[in-house]
């Protein structure tokens, strides 16, 4: 065979002692594997079932959930990029669409999903190590609590779990086989992953690698390696391509999966980095961006930019610092203890005995992390026997690394303990198979790795009180669902705990106002905005009561108050104007909706009622410019108003505008 003709590639050793790998010949193992799995993840569901997030999602879960909703009854009407990416919350609405808003059918399906990725774990082993230590890796994952529970969320865990696991499999295999339709699967599966979490794409590296290795082994051509370096790439851009199509046009210039790698990593990478961490999402989150708003910023892409700029400049600045952050962010990833995001795993224990036994914290000793990661890592060490061990553990240390960059937490890295249940077995195996001497060393190097990761550490979010975080944003939660009896039961709780926090009394007053009790809302919250002046919520909620009530200027004046904590909120801009147009002054009404339609010109009531308040202060040129714009964006306004605005330009006989248009001096 000449230089210039393609070489098939070779046959790779295997490191496996079984010989023949084939699913047919364990296909017992393989059920065992998905029985035990499916069946501990179904035995947590059924137990999980007195806790209140069970069919009341809370916070990042919320925000997926009625996404998803949103895009299954056809009500979601996109009008820039992606914010997070879109992966998990298409894979809901899908599950939606099909059978409807069911919480125990969502969990099913992904506790499915979980039984897949712990079978596809015994197939990783069978490739890496031999099947018994594949079958232990599989066994070991189906009851590893983070799983569980994360499995049992609308979280994205369970896919970005999956696309890990099963790719890493998919990578192994390509590499014994050599055939590209395992690779073109391969980039595939990673394109699903990265639109679920990008970080995912560390696999599509790794797989680089792996086939330059195979080149230099001489094991593949340079030409037969970079045709399948190009088919696991054109794998990866069948599905990520159409949403960074979609989120360009939107966002009018270059978007990839989504926009907030931005402010994730100016979080991860501050001089205030633990407290930015520790803020808690809702108010807070928006306030951050009040500075941006401030130098004309708009539109998602635009913010993923402007906070990206702000964590290089303060990296740039500080590098000593910034290396000294990576420092602790990398302890923060490795520490044996659950680090909470927006949920405390530690806290839901309670409501699940199967998760209590499974995960928990004995003293200095964290299960599972704090024995598993020490475990594992003695086949780091005992690997030689098994050269493709390297392609684990250079996919834990690059998501590990990817994690780190931004900020870690329990949920990010529960992806990798599939992996380290897998080395954990094969690691313990060889231990046991080995000599005296190498069993005492394996097991000074364990105890060693399980002091420094059970060391304790302080981490972000130590002094919140997640329970009754927690209980608070159920409240709110079934109050906007109005589901009266979940929510007053879990304000009841709260009350008894901490009946002055500010927390507490908005959700308290938010639940009268849902119920439209304003005798009891207004006190609720004006206790609330005494406990906390500058509470943006608290003042919006007070002055919707008042206005409810018909204590206008009450509802100005407190309107003004959240204007001035935040001037760029959409809806309390609309608020302030319709005031002033019920006032009949309509001059100041059309500067906050012009300030409205500014903050987000994607809305086109903002034109609509723009519209107006032009017509009502005679500037009927701008008037049929503005209900031209709010048509463009697909509403129409009353027809009556077309004939008002025609007969008065008639009258005006074509005058110029008759006001200008410049911005009054307001004072709330």
């Amino acid at each position: 065979m000449d230089a210039g003709s393609e070489i098939e590639a070779k046959s790779v050793p295997t490191p496996t002692s079984d010989g023949n790998r084939s699913g047919s010949r364990y296909i017992g193992h393989w059920l065992l594997i998905g029985g035990w799995a499916l069946s501990w993840q179904l035995a947590y569901i059924i137990s999980s079932r007195s806790d209140p997030t069970f069919s009341c999602p809370i916070i990042d879960a919320r925000v997926y959930h009625d996404q998803a909703v949103a895009i299954a009854n056809g009500s979601f009407h996109p009008t820039d990029a992606y914010f997070q990416p879109p992966g998990y919350t298409l894979f809901l609405s899908a599950i939606y669409r099909l059978v409807g808003l069911n919480p125990w059918v969502i969990k099913i399906v992904q506790a499915l999903l979980g039984m897949v990725t712990c079978m596809l774990v015994y197939g990783i082993g069978q490739e890496l190590f031999d099947r018994r230590a594949g079958l232990f890796g599989g066994l070991i994952t189906a009851i590893l609590g983070p799983l569980l529970y994360y499995n049992a969320q609308l979280l994205p865990v369970v896919l970005i779990t999956y696309c890990l696991v099963c790719g890493l499999w998919l990578l192994l295999v390509g590499l014994r086989t050599g055939q590209w339709i395992v690779w073109l699967l391969l980039g595939i599966v990673l394109g699903m992953g990265a639109l679920v979490r990008p970080d995912v794409l560390v696999l599509f590296v790794v797989a680089l690698i792996a086939l330059l290795m195979q080149n230099r082994q001489r094991l593949y051509t340079l030409r037969r390696t970079g045709f399948l370096a190009l088919v696991i790439f054109g794998g990866v851009v069948i599905p990520i391509g159409p949403v960074v199509v979609r989120n360009s046009m939107l966002a009018g210039q270059l978007v990839f999966i989504s926009t907030n790698a931005g402010v994730n990593f100016y979080l991860g990478n501050h001089a205030q980095r633990d407290q930015l961490l520790a803020l808690r999402p809702g108010e807070p989150w928006f306030l951050l961006r009040r500075a941006g708003m401030e130098k004309g910023i708009r539109g998602e892409a635009g913010f993923d930019q402007y906070f990206s700029a702000q964590a290089v400049d303060y990296i740039s600045k500080n590098p000593v610092n910034f290396l000294c952050g990576l420092a602790d962010k990398a302890a923060w990833l490795l520490t044996g203890a659950e680090q909470p995001r927006n949920e405390n795993i530690y806290v839901q224990r309670q409501y699940s005995p199967i998760l209590a036994a499974l995960i928990w914290r004995w003293g200095a000793i964290s299960f599972p992390w704090g024995l598993l990661f020490p475990i594992a890592l003695w086949s780091a060490l005992s690997w030689r026997p098994y050269v493709q061990l390297r392609w684990v553990w250079l996919t834990l240390l690059l998501y590990g690394l990817a994690i780190i960059i931004f900020f870690p937490c329990g949920r990010y890295r529960a992806p990798l303990l599939p992996l380290l249940a897998l080395l954990a077995a094969g690691g313990g195996l060889t231990w046991w198979r080995g000599q005296p001497r190498i069993r005492w060393s394996g097991l000074m190097v364990t105890a060693l790795a399980a002091i420094v990761v059970n060391w304790p550490l302080k981490l972000p979010g130590d002094s919140t009180d997640w329970e009754l975080e927690m209980q608070v944003a159920v409240a709110r939660e079934a109050t906007q669902e109005k589901n009266w009896l979940l929510a007053d039961g879990m304000l009841a709780a709260v009350e008894q705990r901490a009946p002055q926090d500010n927390a507490v009394l908005l959700a308290r007053g938010l639940f009268w106002l849902q119920k439209n009790d304003l005798s009891k809302t207004i006190p609720c919250l004006e206790m609330a905005v005494l406990s906390a002046p500058t509470s943006f919520s608290a003042h919006v909620g007070l002055a919707s009561a008042y206005h409810r009530a018909g204590f206008k200027d009450q509802a100005y004046s407190h309107y003004g108050a959240a204007y001035d904590i935040y001037p760029y909120d959409f809806g309390v801009l609309q608020a302030l104007a319709d005031l002033l147009m019920d006032a009949g002054e309509y001059l100041r009404a059309v500067h906050y909706y012009q300030e409205a339609v500014a903050v987000n010109p994607s809305r086109p009531e903002g034109y609509a009622k723009l519209a107006v308040a032009y017509y009502f202060s005679k500037q009927y040129n701008d008037a049929w410019r503005t209900v031209l714009q709010a048509e463009a964006l697909g509403m129409r306004p009353n027809p009556q108003f077309y004939i008002l605005l025609s007969a008065a330009q008639a009258d005006s006989e074509g005058a110029p505008n008759q006001v200008s248009e410049s911005q009054p001096n307001d004072q709330h």
